[in-house]
């Protein structure tokens, strides 16, 4: 594998899969030195992979997990409260599409790994995506049934329902109205007062 994919996987998963409880926590916490980390490591990288450079990564399961996570979680980690946050979006649905036609969620045989290969169709303001999202992190909640990753698997299907319910209901997340430039509706308004209106 790309030694830029292999170094991307270990800044975010570290190396050793049995010990990834450990760093799990910096997967959903602010952590200004996490980010900065990031951005000296790999921000030059986030548009090249948009633009395209880095398609031969996707040959193997590994490779576009690595892909997904420059182009779907750095940039948020990168360009927090900004649009450039959400600027890679399309593209890293592509590459999780792909990759999840080839069985390659299969191939990844620690529960995170594949929860991350499906964050692109988390993400997604698009209710036919966000269909196949919920869809493929029940099948991931039953997966993990039993094992050490199943309260994961299960908050994963969790934020699935509600990430979906919201796209069924605004067509967008209305919590990104503001960093994008978009006006609210009155509705999405009055709802993004509400408790788990915003991730």
């Amino acid at each position: 594998m790309n030694a830029l994919a292999t170094d991307l996987l270990a800044a975010w998963f570290g190396t050793d899969d049995t010990a990834l409880a450990a760093v799990a926590p910096r997967w959903w916490r602010r952590d200004p030195a996490f980010d900065a980390s990031l951005r000296e490591r790999f921000e030059p990288s986030i548009g090249l992979a948009a633009a395209g450079a880095f398609l031969d990564w996707e040959t193997t399961a590994e490779g576009a997990l690595a892909l997904v996570i420059l182009l779907d979680q750095i940039p948020r980690n990168v360009y927090r409260d900004s649009p450039r946050a959400f600027a890679q979006d399309a593209a890293a649905i592509c590459v999780a599409r792909r990759a999840l036609a080839r069985g390659f969620d299969r191939a990844l045989i620690v529960v995170p790994k594949r929860s991350f290969l499906l964050m692109p169709l988390l993400h997604a303001e698009d209710p036919e995506v966000q269909a196949e999202s919920l869809a493929r992190q029940e099948a991931l909640a039953v997966l993990a049934r039993g094992g050490e990753w199943e309260g994961l698997a299960a908050t994963g299907l969790d934020f699935a329902l509600q990430h979906a319910a919201i796209v069924r209901r605004f067509g967008r997340y209305p919590h990104r109205n503001e960093v994008l430039g978009r006006a609210s509706t009155a509705e999405e308004r009055a709802f993004l007062t509400q408790p788990g209106s915003r991730f």
